[in-house]
């Protein structure tokens, strides 16, 4: 309590983050823990319930970056997470494995993934036609190899060669 004014306060301190219970030291630990034991065997060891452990977890940003390959797909597909009717996908060609889901298509999203990685490494980008698509990887990576992916190449072929044949 304030002796001039008579109010009560709470003193900041520098282990705790604003709104928490626990100190940051605390918070270290569990996710220490956590790496090397299960998450109900973690949280029995520190102290906290498996909710708040996995919470924490949650909530944790993991600071390392991902390092892309030399040869990533980036396409969007229909789906309805978050809200978002697409969602785009970024995949290894080479090793044909995802490598992440990303919750829209919007630009803005792909460029902040794509700057959160490691790109050193990519040297081509195989992806479809969109304008947006383009337009985030020669604003981050600069000037990769672009690949139309096969669906989308074929498909604008198709629509020509129909024109073609509706003409004649």
């Amino acid at each position: 309590m304030c002796t001039s004014c008579g109010r009560t306060f709470y003193e900041r301190l520098q282990m705790v983050d604003y709104y928490q219970r626990c100190t940051n030291a605390l918070k270290t630990t569990a996710l220490t823990y956590a790496a090397f034991h299960s998450f109900s065997t973690a949280a029995r060891l520190i102290g906290m319930t498996t909710n708040r452990l996995l919470r924490l977890f949650d909530h944790h940003p993991i600071k390392a970056k991902k390092i892309l390959p030399r040869a990533i797909a980036i396409d969007e597909f229909k789906g309805d997470a978050g809200g978002e009717r697409f969602q785009t996908n970024v995949v290894d060609v080479e090793n044909k494995e995802i490598i992440d889901i990303l919750p829209d298509r919007k630009i803005e999203t792909i460029k902040k993934y794509l700057r959160s990685c490691d790109t050193s490494k990519v040297e081509m980008v195989v992806m479809d036609l969109s304008k947006s698509f383009k337009q985030a990887v020669r604003k981050v990576l600069g000037d990769p190899l672009i690949i139309a992916d096969r669906f989308h190449f074929m498909r604008q072929v198709y629509w020509a060669l129909d024109e073609v044949r509706r003409e004649v």
